[in-house]
């Protein structure tokens, strides 16, 4: 499919407005540009609920059915996109050339571990622009967003999922450019708000959400 998904929580529903009667379906988090899913029209943070007839309950089911199908089929799919139903046709392609579909809660999105140049923040973690020997060191692609330096123990960013190496590139359905647009960004946020982070490590992306405690 050309696609990177993950399963829904009750908070990414709420948070993210996804307007969810139950938290059914495969949340899409990132779209690969030329892939299957891309020329057919799907797009990140679409909720597919239905792959060639068969009904989604969790990204592993979704991941199944899509192995499954044969190369060169067309397959409707089903999708929640702002809460309202849309339909796309979607070839499937080969392995080699596309990227399967991928669970974005794979260990392989774990960041690794670094060292802070700064003072972690009241809840629990350290960001910093990407530099060259950042990109070298964290194996980065990214051009835009803040990379994360390092995540203190047992820290709301640590329950979050959060950790060393991953790139924010959303707070909210904004955008994160850079270090300075990401200190104005967090600095809006008071205790008892939910913050949903779009974060990219490896070869993935998933959304994370954080509740601001005390």
């Amino acid at each position: 499919m050309g696609v990177y998904i993950q399963d829904i929580t009750p908070e990414l529903n709420e948070s993210m407005g996804l307007n969810l009667k139950d938290t059914k379906g495969a949340l899409v988090t990132d779209v690969t540009k030329g892939g299957p899913a891309d020329k057919a029209g799907l797009k990140s943070k679409d909720v597919v609920i239905a792959f060639d007839g068969k009904e989604v309950k969790d990204s592993t089911e979704l991941r199944l059915i899509v192995s499954s199908t044969p190369v060169d089929k067309v397959a409707k799919v089903d999708v929640l996109r702002k809460g309202e139903k849309k339909t796309f046709d979607l070839k499937v392609g080969e392995l080699q050339e596309t990227e399967e579909v991928q669970d974005a809660s794979s260990p392989r999105l774990q960041g690794r571990g670094g060292s802070s140049e700064n003072q972690l923040n009241q809840l629990g973690f350290s960001v910093g622009d990407i530099t060259a020997d950042r990109a070298r060191q964290y194996n980065l692609t990214e051009k835009s967003g803040v990379v994360i330096l390092q995540v203190q123990n047992n820290s709301q960013a640590a329950r979050a999922g959060l950790s060393a190496g991953m790139v924010i590139v959303e707070m909210d359905n904004e955008e994160i450019t850079d270090l300075n647009h990401f200190n104005r960004k967090i600095s809006t946020y008071k205790a008892g708000d939910i913050i949903v982070f779009k974060v990219r490590s490896g070869e993935g992306s998933l959304f994370l959400t954080l509740k601001v405690e005390k």
